[in-house]
């Protein structure tokens, strides 16, 4: 058998490429963890708010597998998703937007959040990824605080300027730290 008829045979057993857009609600993943006594409890819930960048650094690929078409959930969407997921006793979530602080609707879906918290005393918690200029958004630090995040994930690329130039990555800078 020669080379190309080994690879034509490969590829024919390839299961056929299942094009899922992860921004298009489909549902919420809830993550299962054992507890001591054995018992295995629903206690995490993994989404997204949407997808969008605004930035075109040449590392990222992101905007590779996913497009640079924006695509964002509301903040009635996100309710919906955290209102099913307290009926099932699971109050925590991630949120694994990319870049949760440069999300058009951030403002949106925190103003939701702290209404179910301190409005109708619902019990939620969130960890969400952002970068390091984030604490530079007016109201973004305190309204994350009020909607509930207790764990943060801060992507940093590189502190030297110079990389980040090199990288087609102007929007963070060594200095965003401070």
């Amino acid at each position: 058998m020669t080379a190309s008829a080994v690879d034509q045979r490969i590829r024919s057993l390839r299961p056929p490429k299942v094009l899922v857009d992860p921004y298009v609600a489909q549902g919420s993943v809830v993550e299962p963890e054992r507890r001591p006594n054995g018992k295995i409890e629903q206690t995490l819930t993994v989404f997204l708010t949407g997808a969008e960048c605004p930035f075109t650094c040449s590392f990222c690929t992101i905007i590779n597998v996913q497009g640079r078409k924006s695509r964002c959930r509301s903040a009635d969407d996100i309710e919906a998703i955290v209102r099913a997921n307290l009926a099932q006793g699971v109050h925590s979530f991630l949120i694994t937007d990319d870049n949760f602080a440069r999300s058009k609707n951030w403002e949106e879906i925190f103003d939701r959040l702290i209404y179910l918290r301190e409005v109708k005393k619902l019990d939620l918690k969130c960890s969400i990824q952002v970068d390091t200029g984030c604490h530079r958004i007016p109201n973004f630090i305190d309204k994350a605080r009020r909607a509930g995040v207790k764990r943060v994930f801060i992507g940093l690329e590189n502190i030297n300027p110079k990389n980040l130039s090199g990288a087609t990555n102007p929007h963070r800078s060594g200095t965003a730290l401070v």
